[in-house]
């Protein structure tokens, strides 16, 4: 959940999904719950990072879908 929806092209970085972080298997796919189209994405040793879509399903908050 991102409780503040971020700006269209913003990247998100979640650090506790680092690889690096070593509690949690590799990233397969991430969603944008309310967006049909595919994210650019990337999982780092220091986060996983994804970049916002143009069109943001909420102006309040978001919830990435990470498997």
């Amino acid at each position: 959940f991102c409780m503040a929806a971020p700006e269209a092209g913003q990247t998100v970085r979640v650090l506790s999904m680092g690889k690096a972080a070593g509690r949690l298997a590799e990233v397969k796919q991430v969603a944008l719950l309310g967006y049909d189209g595919e994210l650019t994405w990337k999982q780092t040793d220091e986060a996983l990072e994804i970049v916002c879509p143009q069109e943001i399903p909420s102006p309040i908050s978001v919830v990435f879908r990470i498997n």
